[in-house]
């Protein structure tokens, strides 16, 4: 379940009553966000954002364009640094990691635009994912270690087996830019989960394809969901999340407008209101 605490929380001792019983709480939840705010000069983008995300669901993080959900996302990941807030991934808090030290501990994100790297083929680009992960790093791989080499044996061998069950084995030595977008935004995926992550961040994973190819991308999360995979997903189509998803969170102006399941939220006279536009 996603427990959201949308209460102001006093900054205070940790003798606070309400910021004991949060913490209690948060030991439930594979992420924890506390308070999170986020301005950019006058502009605020994220305003006392609480709330709390169990371990194994896919929540869909929905919104209108200037939201605040790519922010968010941006947060979680290490990309932006908010104001004030905390950022915790289990019982571990994030806050001053940067984003490969969090990629480290388990976070895995993709892109609203595929991030990829072009000069490279297919599976390197796959294994920028293991290599994030791996005991020897970049590092000894670029100078060819002894260590490096053994370890890149297995890495490739594993990169090679992740290819076939994405379908992209037939192309591991393309050039990335020879790929269509469906392709891409399939190596993307595959390398953000590559290095089993314990939560991964998808922004708009369907934009841009097909309806035959945004239900291809929805039976392959689902799979990973069912293997244990924890997601917050940014999407704009609302058929795939009231259809796919577990738990939907809503933001409105940079706050938290409702909160619930995709059965719940469809029913919500505020978010029937101002997003789905009935």
């Amino acid at each position: 379940m996603i427990v959201l605490m949308q209460h102001t929380l006093p900054m205070s001792t940790d003798t606070d009553p309400d910021r004991l019983d949060f913490e209690k709480k948060d030991e439930q939840h594979l992420l924890s966000l506390r308070q999170i705010s986020l301005t950019f000069g006058g502009l605020q983008a994220l305003t006392d954002i609480s709330v709390g995300v169990s371990r194994g669901l896919w929540t869909a993080l929905i919104g209108p364009n200037g939201a605040g959900k790519t922010s968010l996302l941006n947060v979680i990941c290490g990309l932006y640094v908010p104001q004030r807030g905390e950022v915790l991934l289990g019982e571990r808090r994030l806050d001053g990691l940067a984003v490969h030290q969090r990629a480290a501990l388990g976070l895995a994100r993709t892109f609203q635009a595929v991030q990829l790297v072009l000069e490279m083929n297919v599976l390197d680009n796959l294994l920028l994912g293991l290599h994030c992960r791996g005991r020897v790093g970049m590092l000894g791989h670029l100078v060819r270690s002894p260590g490096s080499r053994r370890e890149e044996g297995l890495v490739r061998e594993k990169g090679m087996e992740v290819l076939q069950r994405y379908s992209l084995d037939d192309v591991w030595n393309s050039p990335v830019g020879e790929l269509s977008l469906w392709q891409r935004k399939l190596l993307e995926l595959a390398r953000s989960v590559v290095g089993d992550p314990r939560l991964l961040l998808l922004d708009e994973p369907m934009g841009g394809l097909t309806m035959s190819e945004r239900e291809a991308m929805a039976e392959l999360l689902h799979d990973l969901r069912s293997r244990g995979l924890s997601m917050i997903m940014v999407e704009h189509d609302m058929d795939m999340v009231m259809t796919h998803t577990d738990h939907v969170l809503v933001l409105h102006h940079g706050r938290l407008l409702a909160q619930g399941s995709p059965q719940e939220i469809q029913a919500n006279p505020e978010v029937i209101t101002a997003y789905l536009g009935e």
